[in-house]
């Protein structure tokens, strides 16, 4: 009974932490579509236009910084919301926690167990329309939330418990939800930093990683090297669409050493993800038909 009283005053939190940040948005004059991207909002019609994020608003860099990050405050809260608005279940991370010692992932179904297909999403917060095409698709879903590791409670800021930082909270997700679910088989898609952390993880795992992850796809990714162990691997799953003025898909020029590398279609950072979905989704599907192939012949 405590449970449900407790869940239950949590939604109504966090749905009314989600309409704040909606209207907090709206007064940036940014608004999110019914795809789930952020557009800059029309002033003839008052609703989400084409016009996507500008990151320079002046030429003063605090100034155009400053903004990113009000914008980017707003739109976690209300990608949370979208998460949640879209089937996905929030899981608090490490089991049975309380709040001021724990983080939060979202998950579909809300225990995953033995997934057919399971596509981890690692830092990222344009993941909405990814996670679209996969329900599409028939994966289960996890979303990572790996800079979520600090709270504010009682007046003092605190890390959370066996997640206090990302790579913490990946290894964490990936031992405790993704390994224990026995899955099929995993894709990986990561963004920036998640690129890295996704080298981390295949670095801690090898040999469940060779064994179930068919494809991973990085979109901008900061990774800083290829485990040197795994790199024959992890060059035959991996594709990292960088931000470039060439067309999407253009190759680009890499060392030996790394891992397959394409334009996303788009010179900034942050649109990585959005221009190079298509592209990434399809690859995703391709190496999933090698993957059964590959089962299928063992």
């Amino acid at each position: 009974m405590f449970s449900r009283i407790f869940r239950a005053k949590r939604e109504e939190k966090a749905i009314k932490k989600y309409n704040e940040a909606l209207a907090r948005l709206r007064q940036l004059k940014y608004a999110f579509n019914e795809a789930g991207q952020l557009r800059k909002v029309d002033e003839n019609t008052g609703k989400p236009g084409d016009q996507p994020f500008e990151y320079q608003i002046s030429g003063d860099r605090v100034e155009n910084e400053d903004h990113y990050e009000k914008i980017g405050d707003e739109v976690t809260e209300i990608v949370y919301g979208l998460l949640e608005q879209n089937g996905l279940k929030r899981l608090t991370i490490p089991f049975h926690m309380p709040y001021n010692q724990s983080s939060f992932i979202f998950t579909q179904p809300a225990q995953p167990d033995c997934s057919n297909k399971l596509l981890v999403l690692i830092h990222g917060l344009g993941a909405l329309p990814y996670i679209r095409r996969a329900q599409k698709l028939g994966y289960d879903i996890v979303v990572t939330n790996t800079n979520d590791n600090m709270r504010y409670f009682v007046g003092v800021y605190t890390s959370t418990d066996e997640v206090a930082n990302p790579m913490q909270h990946a290894n964490f997700v990936w031992e405790k939800i993704v390994m224990a679910s026995k899955p099929q088989s995993v894709a990986i898609i990561a963004h920036s930093y998640g690129g890295h952390l996704a080298m981390f993880l295949s670095r801690q795992h090898q040999e469940f990683f060779k064994e179930k992850v068919f494809a991973i796809a990085l979109t901008d990714s900061a990774h800083y090297d290829v485990p040197k162990d795994s790199r024959e691997y992890l060059q035959k799953v991996t594709c990292n669409w960088a931000s470039s003025e060439e067309p999407l898909d253009t190759v680009l020029p890499i060392p030996d050493d790394e891992v397959h590398k394409v334009s996303a279609g788009h010179a900034n950072h942050e649109w990585t993800s959005y221009t190079a979905m298509e592209s990434v989704m399809k690859y995703i599907e391709e190496k999933h038909e090698e993957h059964l192939r590959k089962v299928a012949n063992v």
